[in-house]
């Protein structure tokens, strides 16, 4: 015990040391966090204060602008010392535009690798043709190797009868063959612009969603923020009706979604009449729905205007840009009337009443630029507010560009329609010629077909005993030849449309000249519609372009960013290694400690037995030597002489 109270007051000490030197720490933090406490107390003050300059400076530049110019005569001698200032303005502006400059140097440098890159798209887009076209011949030539196979010599007798009654009349086989090509070409290339038609209706409708999601967020932030105080109550009400109408709106684009699997899928029947009724009916919904919130939705462009920072420049753009979305809307009113009355023409008034929809909707994004440049300028607009001015600018473009694409390509399917009926009509009539002229051969071919009824009646007596092997077989090569034919059908469409793509990228590479196209749908097209063609193709290139550009930043981006996370993901690892490594020598530290401990509790143990035994040996020695003691006392000399002798005997 002894001696490890030296040991307990070190120890003592030593933690007596680090708790001084913990509350020096604590006290040295806590002075540290009242200081910049009492910084941020005064930025906030000074934030204040010039929040509340910015708005005395905006109420006097109102009130300058307000005043008539014999007054403002007077103060130019107060703004000839802001000219000063102009300079360094010009001196910003001049650094922009050089940085504009070298960032358009770099825009047609990325233009030219592209228009590289398409052209190497296109050859490949080339070889894959080439290639999809010796699968597709393979797979014919397996098609006929197949049914070569299950057919009898009765089918193969019909097939020769059939050969030699076509052989009687070349010239009119030849035609047919053309005049159907030509029908399933003009109805392949019909049913691919109507699938883009659609699939822009649908992207149009989700940009509208968007479009009105946005006016709802926009209408929580400016120009009352709900995170601050209080929304009025025309304000919650335009955002319930606004989301009411995107609940239509949504209902109108699972129809669209619907429509599009419809026309994809060649084995459905559609009715056109039927869909476009249904579309128009729930289209007409969708537009009710918009008078609902077209009264608060002005109340709240007149609060906007309300507001003290509002400009003169800033309320007519406001103003001017809710007359023209509201005429938009009503342009959408227009084609709806247009849709609910079908009939002769019905297609030209639409595209019509789309056209001045598409004018009205380019006009809206040119006054909404105007506005949100006026507006982002403003002192008290927020990061969250120029986001979302920005993001609606954005959608609005993007409608008009799909409302533009949706134009041309409703242009080119009416125009598909007619060639459609046009070469149906054909077929009808040469089918007619074909049959009058087969009509005399029709008795050879019954009298055959007879004979070959008869040898397959005499042949199934004699093949009842190989029906149960030949059976699974012929189901086996069935299965092959289903599977066959929908592969060719499937490759026949990929390259109709690729050879539709590859001839319209020709004629834009060429600068629309006069080649003709090898596809039977554009075969008996004019020139209007083959620009039309063109334009189409063109602007879908343009957009497939900026797309690619803005794709191939988003994904360096994401490669940064993916190299960044594997470096800290590498670094995290290494650092888990260094820990796990750690761990073990502190386990292993511990463990030695443990076992030092446990060997001197053992060694502590045995040196207190030690001492206890020792102790009571000595107590044992003293009992006995005090027992002397009091014998001598009291028996005397006598006494002393036979305890001195029991001490030496001892």
């Amino acid at each position: 015990l002894k001696s490890q109270i030296p040991v307990l007051k070190n120890a003592f000490f030593d933690e007596q040391s680090k708790n001084r030197s913990l509350t020096e720490e604590l006290q040295a933090k806590v002075a540290n966090m009242r200081k910049l406490e009492s910084e941020m107390e005064s930025l906030e003050f000074r934030n204040e204060q010039l929040l509340k300059r910015v708005e005395s400076l905006q109420i006097e530049v109102d009130a300058a602008q307000k005043l008539p110019f014999k007054y403002k005569k007077a103060d130019d001698d107060s703004h000839n010392t802001s000219s000063l200032n102009c300079d360094g303005d010009i001196d910003i502006i001049k650094d922009e535009f050089e940085i504009k400059i070298q960032e358009n140097q770099f825009l047609y440098s990325k233009i030219e690798e592209m228009k590289l890159d398409f052209e190497a798209k296109l050859q490949a887009f080339k070889e894959r043709c080439a290639e999809l076209e010796a699968q597709l011949a393979s797979a014919k030539g397996n098609v006929v190797d197949i049914s070569s196979k299950k057919s009898g010599p009765s089918q193969m007798e019909k097939i020769e009868i059939d050969a030699e009654v076509c052989e009687n009349s070349p010239s009119s086989s030849v035609d047919r063959k053309t005049i159907v090509l030509a029908s399933d070409d003009i109805n392949g290339t019909f049913h691919a612009i109507l699938n883009d038609s659609i699939q822009k209706v649908h992207v149009f409708i989700q940009g509208f969603i968007n479009l009105l999601r946005l006016l709802e967020q926009r209408s929580t932030v400016y120009p009352n923020d709900m995170v601050l105080e209080t929304l009025p109550e025309n304000t919650l009400l335009f955002g319930q009706r606004v989301l009411k109408t995107i609940g239509t709106l949504k209902d109108l684009c699972s129809m669209t979604e619907n429509l599009c699997t419809k026309v994809a899928d060649d084995e459905c029947e559609l009715d056109f009449s039927s869909e476009v009724a249904d579309f128009s009916s729930a289209f007409s919904e969708v537009v009710k729905s918009f008078q609902c919130w077209s009264e608060p939705f002005k109340q709240y462009v007149e609060l906007e205007n309300k507001v003290s920072w509002c400009g003169i420049n800033l309320c007519t753009s406001n103003e001017v840009w809710c007359k023209n979305f509201l005429k938009f809307l009503g342009s959408l009113h227009n084609v709806n009337k247009v849709l609910l009355e079908l009939g002769e023409g019905a297609a030209e008034n639409c595209i019509n009443k789309l056209n001045e929809s598409l004018q009205l909707l380019s006009e809206l994004s040119k006054l909404y630029n105007q506005k949100i440049f006026d507006e982002n300028r403003l002192p008290t607009a927020s990061k969250r507010l120029k986001c979302l001015n920005d993001c609606i600018g954005k959608c609005i473009a993007s409608m008009e560009r799909n409302l533009e694409n949706f134009i041309l390509l409703l242009k080119l399917a009416v125009s598909s329609y007619s060639l459609k009926c046009n070469s149906a009509t054909d077929v009808a009539n040469e089918k007619n010629d074909i049959d009058l002229e087969v009509e005399p051969n029709s008795c050879h071919v019954d009298d055959d077909s007879t004979l070959c009824e008869m040898s397959e009646k005499g042949g199934d007596d004699i093949g009842e005993s190989n029906n149960s092997t030949l059976i699974p077989r012929l189901n086996d090569l069935e299965s092959e030849l289903s599977a066959s034919k929908s592969r060719i059908v499937d490759l026949e469409k990929e390259r109709d449309r690729l050879q539709v793509e590859t001839e319209l990228l020709k004629m834009k590479l060429s600068g629309g000249g006069t080649e003709t196209f090898e596809t039977g749908s554009l075969l008996h097209t004019p020139s209007e519609e083959l620009r039309l063609v063109i334009e189409f193709y063109e602007k879908r290139v343009e957009e497939l372009a900026k797309e690619v550009q803005y794709l191939q930043g988003r994904a360096s981006y994401y490669q940064n960013e993916c190299v960044a996370l594997l470096q800290h993901a590498q670094l995290s690892e290494s650092e888990k290694d260094a820990l796990a490594e750690e761990l073990l020598t502190t386990k292993e530290k511990v463990s030695r400690l443990k076992d030092d401990l446990d060997t001197t509790q053992k060694g502590y143990e045995e040196q207190m037995k030690k001492l206890c035994e020792h102790m009571s040996e000595l107590n044992a020695k003293i009992e006995s030597q005090s027992e002397t003691i009091l014998s001598l006392k009291t028996n005397g000399i006598g006494g002393i002489k036979q305890g001195a002798r029991k001490l030496l005997f001892k």
